[in-house]
């Protein structure tokens, strides 16, 4: 989105752009070696750099709860994405103002900046950060953070342009300038760049996930096309970030399309349905390199060809495959025609994608491992059970709360009975008085009404060595928890999938 001076007599060489393209490939390179530190986890670099915020209700909640998350390592590569921002406007070719007009100038710098933020967006989401074992909520914030800031940067090139040369100007076909700028594929590419994040907005994201991950999708690659023909400038400083994106497209992306696996399903509850995927020499990877906490894309041809959701992968209590315990959230919805059709037929063919991600902290280093569970939630938590059944001196304590006692036998076959080496206690929200249930294999699960506070499930570990708290469910479960398990010096690790 950079555009060119149309006139040549009001500028002076802008050779410095190629200055630009080496600093921006250093600030590439030096947020890839960032990266692979953070993978080892090593535990100065995973410290957080702030507390977490005391009150939900804090007007400032949403910046608190953002910098709580912040670690020393992520704090680094903020630092050389600002060094990098601050060399790129140093080296922008700005003029005297009783030579070329403030206008210009702005819309000069506004351009590079865009280019900027869109060059690295687009590294978060190529899958080479998955490669290296990031979480991918780390990834993910990166990736919002920077389109906001490149989606304004955009808005102020285009309105600062159309100031400097008129309305016009939007609609110019022909290339122009030292740069040779195409005016009418950058305002189109913008268009297609706001497009997509509109359908980013929570609400519309949560809501109409498949219509998100289709606009999402489509829009950004013919936006990239655009911009890419917006600018000699810009098709050099692409070159990076998009080879990193071919890269991982063709070696990641691609391959779950041409490769279908046979799952078993079971009906658990009225509203989940479990799929396993037995161990088999074509389904080994999937066991043999599952890591903690990951997720996985699911695709079901029988239901959609094109919608691939994101799901947790448990590995089962056996180690013989692997199990997705997926919730019906809506009439319709894709979670919704999986459960119909999962009441007629008992195996399904899927495509699945993945794995990615996995915890920051290596749960097999500490003594105690405290699991705080919301609904749904429990599935990672479930997860890292089965995996820790070979680490004998790690012990674990799980409190999952659900809001109705069917619920807790939604992963029954993943859960019960509990290894030895698990202590666990279960609430369910709606219930007024202490209750049980029992499996389909016999075994009885008590439960206690209401839900427990932070403090109440992790006083007992206060005096125990090399403790960690792993949570996941409603966000406000997660801010009690991280917040209690600061003040209590536990390291903590929450689990969210940002969809």
């Amino acid at each position: 989105m950079l555009l060119a001076f149309s006139d040549t007599k009001d500028t002076r060489n802008v050779g410095s752009t190629s200055s630009y393209v080496v600093i921006l490939g250093t600030i590439v390179a030096s947020m890839a070696t960032a990266s692979l530190a953070l993978r080892f986890s090593f535990k100065r670099l995973d410290h957080k750099l702030v507390p977490p915020p005391r009150e939900a209700s804090s007007g400032c909640f949403a910046i608190q709860r953002t910098l709580s998350d912040l670690s020393v390592g992520e704090g680094i590569l903020v630092l050389l994405y600002l060094t990098g921002l601050v060399l790129v406007l140093a080296l922008l070719p700005f003029y005297e103002a009783n030579v070329v007009a403030f206008d210009r100038q702005v819309s000069l710098a506004s351009g590079h900046l865009g280019l900027f933020h869109l060059s690295l967006l687009i590294v978060p989401v190529s899958h080479v950060g998955w490669w290296l074992n990031l979480a991918q909520s780390r990834l993910l914030k990166f990736h919002k953070a920077l389109s906001v800031v490149f989606l304004l940067c955009g808005g102020l090139h285009l309105a600062f342009s159309i100031k400097a040369y008129g309305a016009g100007i939007v609609w110019y076909r022909d290339p122009f300038g030292s740069q040779r700028v195409v005016p009418l594929f950058g305002f189109v590419a913008l268009g297609c760049f706001l497009c997509v994040g509109v359908v980013a907005i929570p609400i519309i994201r949560l809501n109409l996930y498949e219509l998100f991950l289709a606009i999402h999708r489509v829009l950004f690659v013919a936006g990239i096309v655009l911009v890419y023909l917006h600018s000699r400038t810009i098709q050099i400083a692409l070159i990076c970030p998009l080879v990193i994106y071919g890269i991982g497209g063709i070696f990641v992306r691609l391959p779950p399309f041409f490769k279908t696996y046979t799952v078993t399903t079971a009906i658990t509850t009225s509203h989940t349905t479990m799929l396993t995927l037995p161990l088999t020499k074509h389904t080994q990877r999937w066991v043999t390199q599952y890591r903690l906490c990951s997720h996985a894309y699911v695709n079901v041809p029988a239901i959609s060809a094109t919608a691939w959701h994101p799901f947790t992968v448990m590995i089962t209590p056996a180690r013989d495959g692997i199990a997705f315990c997926i919730k019906s959230v809506k009439p319709h919805s894709f979670t919704h025609k999986l459960h119909v059709l999962s009441h007629l037929h008992d195996h399904l063919n899927v495509k699945l994608a993945g794995p990615y991600g996995q915890p920051t902290v290596d749960l097999t280093k500490y003594q105690q491992v405290v699991l705080v569970g919301g609904g749904i939630g429990v599935t990672p938590l479930l997860g890292a059970i089965n995996f820790l059944d070979s680490h004998a001196h790690v012990k674990m304590h799980l409190c999952w709360v659900v809001r109705h006692p069917d619920e807790l036998l939604s992963c029954q076959t993943m859960m019960f009975p509990l290894p030895h080496f698990v202590t666990a206690e279960f609430y369910v929200s709606l219930a007024i008085s202490e209750g049980q249930i029992e499996t389909d294999r016999g075994d009885v699960v008590r439960y206690s009404p209401g839900r427990p506070t932070a403090d109440a499930i992790l006083q007992r570990f206060q005096n125990i060595p090399r403790t960690v708290v792993l949570a996941c469910g409603p966000e406000g479960m997660i801010v009690d928890a991280q917040r209690e398990a600061y003040d209590r010096g536990f390291d903590f690790q929450k689990v969210v999938f940002a969809f």
